[in-house]
């Protein structure tokens, strides 16, 4: 007889990073832009980001027959609050998100016209080595109330893991070129190199 392992609950307090970066890629056909592709890890600094870049490019090339551009966005984040996570959360989805590449980039296009006009919920996700990454959620509008983020988290099949206290809100800031191969940014008065620490 095999005893059923209890599942823990909103017990881990994590610590996020008071900013971040989210990137955006091109496909490309002919050497055509055909698509945009948000990543879903958010990133610290150049040497992280260009390195997850790398890594997923090198992916998504064995599955798809489309270029990617040297040249990405990148939007910083900066942190906003914590937002606490119940056990209520991790019921039975009933809206598939999360592996639905179409409706991710859907929800995220309006960011990248009117980036002020949104807040980002991020999670924790552990991998392996005993190693948190950080993941972009979902936008909302920064009216939005906490209602609607309880919707999403109520109802999607986004992956959280079940011991995290707290998810995280951030703003974004100005968009700018990235060319993940260079690690050079384009961006006014170098806003995300100056902000773009090395990790710990």
């Amino acid at each position: 007889m095999t005893t059923k392992r209890k599942i823990e609950y909103c017990t881990l307090d994590i610590e996020y990073p008071k900013t971040a970066f989210i990137c955006f890629l091109f496909y490309l056909k002919d050497s055509l832009p055909q698509a945009i592709l948000r990543i879903s890890h958010i990133f610290t600094s150049k040497d992280e980001a260009s390195y997850y870049i790398g890594k997923y490019i090198e992916s998504a090339r064995a599955k798809i027959k489309l270029e990617i551009h040297d040249i990405t966005i990148l939007i910083p984040l900066y942190f906003q609050s914590l937002y606490p996570l119940k056990k209520e959360y991790w019921r039975k989805p009933t809206q598939k998100y999360e592996d639905d590449s179409i409706k991710l980039m859907r929800v995220f296009f309006p960011v990248l016209e009117k980036p002020e006009f949104y807040k980002l919920l991020v999670t924790p996700l552990l991998i392996q080595d005993n190693k948190w990454i950080f993941r972009a959620a979902a936008p909302f509008l920064i009216s939005a109330d906490k209602s609607v983020i309880e919707r999403f988290l109520l109802t999607s099949d986004w992956t959280i893991d079940t011991r995290v206290k707290n998810a995280a809100l951030y703003t974004f800031g100005e968009p700018s070129s990235f060319n993940w191969k260079t690690k050079e940014i384009i961006a006014p008065e170098r806003e995300i190199e100056e902000r773009m620490v090395k990790p710990n």
